[in-house]
C-alpha cells in the first residue's frame, strides 16, 4: 500500500518519460492504452464492458491524462492486481 501513495509513484504517472505518456504521444485510441495497461498489469486483455465502461467514464472528463492517470493508478491498485503480484 506504500507504493501507492508515495509521492514519487505519483510523479512517475505524471512524468513525460512515462509508459502513458509515451502512448498519449504515439496516438492510440483509448481501447488501446486501456488493452496495454491491462496486459501490462493483469496479464489478460481487458473484456469487452470493461472496454464500454472505461470509455463512458473517460468521456465525462474534461481532462484526458489525467484521468487516464487515474485509470492505472486505479488498475494497479486493484485487488486482481495484488493477487497476481
Amino acid at each position: 500500500m506504500h507504493i501507492l501513495a508515495d509521492a514519487s509513484y505519483v510523479d512517475r504517472l505524471s512524468s513525460k518519460s512515462s509508459r502513458l505518456a509515451r502512448l498519449l504521444a504515439s496516438g492510440p485510441a483509448d481501447s488501446g492504452i486501456f488493452e496495454e495497461f491491462y496486459l501490462a498489469a493483469l496479464d489478460r486483455p481487458p473484456a469487452p464492458e470493461e472496454t464500454t465502461e472505461l470509455q463512458a467514464i473517460l468521456a465525462k472528463r474534461e481532462d484526458r491524462e489525467a484521468a487516464l492517470r487515474e485509470f492505472v493508478r486505479a488498475l494497479t491498485s486493484s485487488r486482481e492486481f495484488a493477487e497476481n503480484h
